[in-house]
């Protein structure tokens, strides 16, 4: 019997994955499955609309889960929104953010946040019913403030985004899990994915965990500001934010002043509490934009490092 928090609106949403949940014992742990199966959508409707290789197409799986137009509206709050109609639906897309005016839905190569807005609202189909038409919603949203141990609707559709973007089929398939390799090599394979550096980045470092040993960051050289930052579990508990402010800042903007060229560079780099590691940076297309990476070939430095902090 499912506990009082889950009944109700949720109901349907559970039935349906029903036969994906076993052994939980609290709700925590229930909606963890319920989120795991949701997410396993992803690579199902990649094979069952022919793809395997990237970049993945997300308006193939949106056609494949009943999206029969795309249209563009000028006042549209939100960046796009999923309207159930008498022929399966129709996604809207607000007009400008960066995104093309028209696109061709045949395109596999469409803009990196387009995609990642796609693949999103691709995640959206699924908690509607599309036996029915229009297709009816099996919960209005999941909200975290009524279920405090889930994620809402919104991040689960941004974690079917990365794994559709990103299978983890075609990651097995073509790496090994390793400590982080390079910048440059992360950077060809975001380019070949045709997703962003957080897509990349969250999915590999923490949602699959194929990279590890790292900390991975970006940031703008001119105003002096950390505009990203991805931690591995190994640096959990460094405190980078610390580092960047007394000794990171004046090395990374020394170092892209002087030695970066358009390749990646690396640099032993040691801390004021005699910790030592590789400091690695890459300029980006966006000026003044670096992305940077401190990694460790010690994991008894690592552990002694978070033990300290």
């Amino acid at each position: 019997m499912l506990v009082y928090h889950l009944a109700g609106r949720y109901n349907t949403l559970l039935d349906k994955y029903r036969d994906k949940v076993s052994g939980w014992t609290t709700e925590k742990e229930l909606w963890h499955q319920v989120r795991q199966a949701f997410i396993a959508e992803g690579p199902v409707l990649l094979k069952e609309t022919g793809q395997t290789e990237p970049p993945f197409n997300p308006v193939l799986g949106l056609q494949h889960r009943g999206v029969h137009a795309f249209r563009y509206i000028e006042d549209l709050r939100e960046e796009a929104r999923l309207n159930p109609t008498e022929d399966g639906f129709v996604l809207w897309l607000k007009r400008g953010l960066g995104l093309p005016d028209t696109f061709d839905v045949n395109n596999s190569s469409l803009p990196t946040r387009l995609r990642t807005t796609l693949g999103h609202e691709l995640g959206h189909t699924f908690f509607f019913d599309t036996s029915c038409r229009p297709p009816k919603p099996f919960v209005s949203y999941l909200n975290s403030l009524e279920r405090r141990h889930s994620f809402n609707e919104e991040w689960w559709c941004m974690d079917f985004a990365r794994a559709f973007l990103i299978p983890e089929f075609w990651v097995a398939e073509h790496m090994k899990r390793t400590q982080f390799p390079s910048l440059e090599l992360a950077s060809q394979i975001k380019d070949q994915l045709i997703v962003s550096w957080d897509v990349l980045l969250r999915r590999f470092l923490w949602d699959l965990k194929f990279w590890t040993a790292c900390v991975i960051f970006r940031v703008d050289t001119l105003r002096q500001q950390l505009t990203g930052l991805w931690k591995t579990d190994e640096f959990k508990k460094w405190s980078f934010n610390r580092w960047l402010e007394f000794e990171g800042m004046r090395l990374i903007t020394q170092d892209s002043e002087h030695h970066i060229d358009g390749g990646e560079t690396m640099v032993e780099i040691s801390t004021s509490k005699g910790e030592h590691f590789q400091l690695r940076l890459l300029r980006t297309s966006t000026p003044n934009v670096l992305m940077g990476a401190i990694c460790t070939s010690f994991q008894s430095t690592i552990g002694s490092l978070a033990a300290r902090h």
